[in-house]
């Protein structure tokens, strides 16, 4: 099967990346499929239109408030590739355009709370597939989320120490004290969270469920605590307060696959922390671990807490996650190619 692929610039803010880049559009090509590409969708990641123009993409532009140019935007499109989901505006003139039976495919926030998107998805007749959602080895090349969660647990506890040191809430340590990191899940966030507290040599506790895990951790001089997944949310939520009430810095990535992920910090947990400590929920696209969290929004709660998500933090770092996801998207666009059927995960 040949797909005509479309690659839309992202227009959330401050996403700079792209979703295939020239070298990878290339093989698409040569292999037969067609590739346009919105101009300048590949200018924050380093590319031009003329890098997807020497490999044989198309260039084509849209007028963001005219509906008639995004029809002819999407014409004889039958695959879109992207990173994000575009802000609402576009999103919602998309799915009015967008040829019904088109795929589209990228991170998609299928669990994400309080949106109708994947209905609206349905409405017009869109097969959608969020590749970050795909169950891979980490060094499958498909595993998006792995390529990208790296990037993230380093970039999160930077930021998270950036806002506690810098917010008008910071309590002063006494002397010789240092600040307090608490990771809650050990996924390949948690691991990269992990690494960068150690090189700044914080106090860091873990929470997790796999006892494993728990050895690895204690042998890098860290304090591993275990969480029992069989005991009740309360039961959970309890352990977890009497954690991370000390804490200066928490990050929490809790999830399994393809479920809501687990409320483990609610207001009462915020309420009892230190005043000034941040807390960033790497969970909040499946759900969120921390009650009061939103995409890309710093809120002050409880204790005059930092509740706070960046839904990118790989934006910080384009090119090189670019060509991660790059290289995730030709796989998977190249698998869908060769055997629909087979593909290993369900349009949402």
């Amino acid at each position: 099967m040949y797909f005509t692929i479309l690659v839309p610039k992202e227009t959330r803010a401050n996403e700079l990346r792209v979703a295939l880049i020239p070298d990878d559009a290339k093989q698409l090509i040569t292999q037969g499929h067609k590739v346009f590409v919105e101009h300048n969708a590949g200018v924050g990641a380093g590319f031009s239109d003329q890098d997807y123009q020497q490999v044989g993409a198309e260039i084509r532009t849209v007028d963001s408030n005219d509906i008639a140019s995004y029809k002819k935007f999407f014409k004889d499109i039958n695959l879109i590739v992207r990173a994000k989901r575009p802000e609402h505006t576009r999103e919602t003139l998309e799915n009015k355009t967008i040829t019904a039976g088109t795929i589209m495919v990228g991170a998609l926030d299928p669990l994400e709370k309080n949106s109708s998107h994947i209905n609206e998805y349905h409405q017009a007749k869109i097969t959608a597939y969020s590749i970050d959602q795909l169950q891979l080895p980490a060094s499958d090349p498909m595993n998006l989320l792995a390529a990208m969660s790296k990037i993230s647990g380093k970039l999160a506890l930077l930021d998270a120490m950036q806002k506690f040191h810098s917010s008008q809430n910071f309590p002063p340590l006494k002397k010789g004290d240092k600040t307090k990191a608490v990771l809650i899940g050990f996924g390949i966030v948690g691991r990269a969270a992990l690494a960068e507290a150690l090189n700044q040599q914080l106090p860091t506790t873990v929470i997790l469920t796999n006892e494993e895990d728990a050895k690895e951790i204690k042998s890098k001089g860290a304090t591993p605590v275990l969480l029992n997944k069989n005991d009740t949310l309360e039961q959970q939520q309890k352990l977890v307060k009497s954690i991370v009430a000390d804490a200066n810095i928490v990050i929490t990535s809790a999830r399994r696959p393809n479920q809501i992920a687990p409320l483990l910090i609610p207001i009462t947990t915020l309420q009892v922390m230190q005043k000034g400590s941040v807390v960033v929920d790497m969970a909040l696209s499946e759900g969120g671990n921390v009650e009061g969290s939103e995409h890309d929004v710093t809120h002050v709660l409880g204790n005059e807490v930092l509740v706070t998500n960046t839904s990118g933090y790989p934006k910080a770092m384009p090119v090189e996650s670019s060509k991660s996801w790059s290289r995730a998207s030709l796989h998977f666009i190249l698998q869908l190619a060769a055997n629909k059927n087979n593909i290993p995960l369900l349009p949402l």
